[in-house]
């Protein structure tokens, strides 16, 4: 039986893709793993662009990774990647980044492959990084086909990832606490409401460490006022203020 674990990501794009991955990338090489990548789009100059700002042991080890995009519509097109695998005994990871559809037809034809090698014994981790370019597909039918999720912290179960977060009313207390009136209370709560809706979807592809949220947050910012969060409060002439 062989030894596969299935794991899920969310990125918004390629770099924040890079920013997730090349972390964990580096440790499991460091764990004895091989990589095959099959990539919709290449990565291959955002990696070099990174590992320059990283101090990695392994550095050059992955730079011989394949970044590069794949063409992956046909079996044979991926079954010629993985039949390195059946050659050897070391532990691989099989990286897939792009769109659902895309993803969902190269994990067929990993399955197929699987299938017909079946004295294939060594683990093997199937990592499934989609691009949230919209929210469309049922992310929760996606989490529940894996068996862990990656984000910029690592591997986690997915119950780790996804637990509820302070409720309204501890931040209302808070507010009372510290003496803020009702009237500025009420706008501050609608500001978290409509944050949270956000988050929450952004949660839900799996965005879930602050230095994400900052990527995101960053994003909207720029198409808005052409500024990141950052530039925009030294704009307002604000400190430790909120911009909500």
């Amino acid at each position: 039986m062989n030894k596969i674990k299935k794991l899920c990501g969310f990125c918004i794009n390629e770099w924040h893709l890079t920013t997730m991955l090349l972390p964990y990338i580096s440790k499991e090489i460091e764990n004895n793993y091989k990589m095959i990548t099959i990539l919709e789009n290449s990565i291959e100059e955002n990696i070099k662009t990174l590992i320059k700002k990283l101090n990695l042991k392994n550095e050059e080890d992955v730079l011989e990774i394949n970044w590069k995009q794949s063409v992956a519509q046909k079996y044979t097109e991926v079954g010629s990647k993985l039949n390195i695998i059946a050659k050897s005994d070391e532990k691989y990871i099989i990286l897939v980044n792009g769109r659902k559809n895309f993803i969902d037809v190269v994990n067929k034809h990993i399955d197929k492959w699987l299938k017909k090698n079946t004295k294939v014994k060594q683990e093997i981790k199937i990592i499934n990084c989609y691009e949230i370019t919209d929210f469309n597909y049922n992310i929760t039918e996606i989490l529940d086909s894996h068996d862990r999720i990656i984000n910029t912290s690592g591997e986690k179960r997915i119950d780790e990832v996804f637990d509820p977060s302070l409720t309204v009313q501890r931040a209302i207390d808070m507010y009372r606490a510290k003496g803020y009136d009702e009237d500025w209370i009420i706008k501050r709560i609608k500001g978290i409401q409509d944050r949270k809706k956000l988050t929450d979807t952004w949660k839900n592809g799996g965005v879930t460490e602050e230095v994400e949220f900052a990527i995101l947050t960053n994003d909207i910012y720029k198409e808005w006022s052409g500024m990141t969060a950052k530039e925009y409060k030294q704009y307002k002439g604000l400190r430790k203020e909120s911009l909500r």
